[in-house]
């Protein structure tokens, strides 16, 4: 079925890629092993700053933080550990598109539109000796120019970003036990399931209780939560009463096998009236999936498997996913290339039926797992996608590929963020999407300004094309200056 897939893609697709290749114009890819989850291309961004604020640390033997220095580890008291970190994020980010949605205006497509988006965040971290903290971040997310009008991410006046109170209580040695309670932002694993929304405007978070405890390198993880509603007032956000998401998650090294490490988790998400191309129904998902991930060499590797059961509506539900992300690096060879390859199949399935609907629903995931353009998202869909990444400079890397994407089943619809089908799944049999061509250079300018520019060109095909959808183009030009 792949063999004669491929060669669907034809003479005129592989000259208009080699066309863009030529251009040497920059594209998106996330690379999955990049050890700082801010940066999107490089794979050792010198910058403390990661994906999670409240993560950081500053030390003031690490990394030089630039002009936020005097800003972290500000003394609260003469006593040990009582301490203020302040810092804060401004990302403008300006997005292009041609034929968005694949020009469907039923899901919001336009043959054309061109806009920015802005983000400042500003949190401080109050450190109360070793064993209570509270953080606090507040937003402000902007937009002007998306047609017909902004998305649900883009605009919140002013937010309650993050809010939360912890303890930290020592079990033992080498153990921990902490409890977290308030709105927060959570990431899990390689983030396929459970991520921040970096991409949008406004970020993903949630209220409700976390605990976890660790002990050497198994750490396990324990919430309860629901999801943040955002609007576009001020300090007007809430907990969606809607949903309900809660689970748990364990990370841990395998000893018998140097360099891999295993993931395990139980997800559970409740939704009222929630939308797919089967309708619209009360959707009760339980995930229970496993990873492995690790280097051996010159290898590195990160495999997934996700099966979900419960009821949409009436009917039950049976859905898995498979990922994988496994790359090779010339560590000896100028630029230290990576040359990888993506694959994945995650169910669809019948959606129009009465039966067990083989749908899959990937939660929270981080949509821009497949390129930046946030064309589509994890449900119903087989792809292979090989990449290449090269990093000249340790601050500044670049990443191009093409993605191949099939349906995984003919019986129901591609999606686009956030599980919104693009068209009904029953209006043709074709299982062939198209390939989309991802480019990227990400430049860490200093340690506090990172820049990415980014092209996406989606050559549709089969399913999509014969529904009256057209090829996409894509750009992106963003800065991130953290303090």
């Amino acid at each position: 079925m792949f063999h004669v897939s491929v060669q669907r893609v034809g003479h005129r697709r592989l000259l208009a890629i080699r066309g863009w290749l030529k251009r040497g114009l920059f594209g998106s890819a996330i690379a999955c092993f990049s050890h700082s989850a801010a940066a999107q291309v490089l794979r050792d961004p010198p910058t403390p700053f990661g994906p999670l604020v409240y993560d950081n640390t500053f030390i003031r033997s690490s990394t030089p933080i630039g002009v936020s220095e005097g800003l972290k580890n500000i003394p609260l008291d003469d006593s040990a550990g009582w301490l203020l970190n302040l810092g804060g994020s401004l990302r403008e980010r300006c997005e292009s598109f041609s034929n968005s949605a694949f020009d469907f205006g039923d899901t919001g497509g336009v043959s054309g539109e061109s806009y920015i988006m802005h983000r400042l965040l500003l949190s401080g971290d109050f450190h109360f000796g070793t064993l209570l903290r509270t953080f606090l971040q507040l937003g402000d997310e902007l937009e002007a120019g998306r047609q017909p009008g902004p998305q649900p991410t883009d605009i919140d006046r002013g937010n309650l970003a993050q809010g939360f109170f912890e303890i930290n209580l020592p079990a033992g040695t080498d153990a921990t036990v902490n409890l977290r309670a308030g709105r927060q932002e959570m990431m899990f694993g390689s983030n396929r399931l459970v991520d921040i929304r970096e991409g949008p405007n406004i970020r993903q978070s949630f209220d409700g209780v976390r605990a976890w405890a660790t002990r050497g390198n198994l750490r396990i993880d324990a919430f309860w939560t629901r999801p943040v509603f955002n609007r576009q007032g001020w300090f007007d956000d809430h907990a969606d009463p809607t949903q309900k998401f809660f689970g748990v998650y364990a990370t841990t090294p395998v000893k018998a096998v140097p360099g891999l490490s295993a993931d395990v988790y139980y997800l559970e998400l409740d939704r009222n009236g929630a939308l797919l191309d089967a309708g619209v129904a009360d959707d009760r998902r339980h995930s229970v999936g496993t990873r492995w991930f690790g280097t051996g060499g010159a290898f590195d590797y990160n495999f997934e498997g996700t099966y979900q059961f419960g009821e949409f509506g009436f009917r039950h539900v049976r859905a898995f996913a498979l990922f994988s992300d496994s790359g090779y690096t010339l560590v000896s060879t100028a630029w230290r290339p990576r040359l990888a390859l993506k694959a994945d199949v995650v169910s669809g399935g019948d959606s129009r039926g009465m039966g067990t609907l083989g749908t899959f629903y990937p939660l929270f995931p981080k949509n821009n797992y497949f390129n930046e353009s946030n064309l589509q998202t994890p449900m119903n869909y087989m792809d292979l996608y090989p990449y290449a990444q090269i990093q000249p400079r340790r601050n500044l890397a670049f990443i191009s590929g093409v993605d191949v994407l099939w349906r995984q089943n003919i019986h129901d619809s591609l999606y686009q963020p956030p599980g919104i089908p693009v068209v009904p799944g029953d209006v043709n049999t074709n299982r062939f999407l198209g390939e989309a061509l991802n480019l990227q250079g990400e430049w860490q300018a200093t340690p506090n300004l990172d820049v990415n520019a980014a092209l996406v060109r989606f050559f549709t095909d089969g399913f999509l094309s014969n529904a009256g959808g057209k090829d996409v183009t894509w750009t992106g030009l963003w800065a991130t200056f953290n303090f």
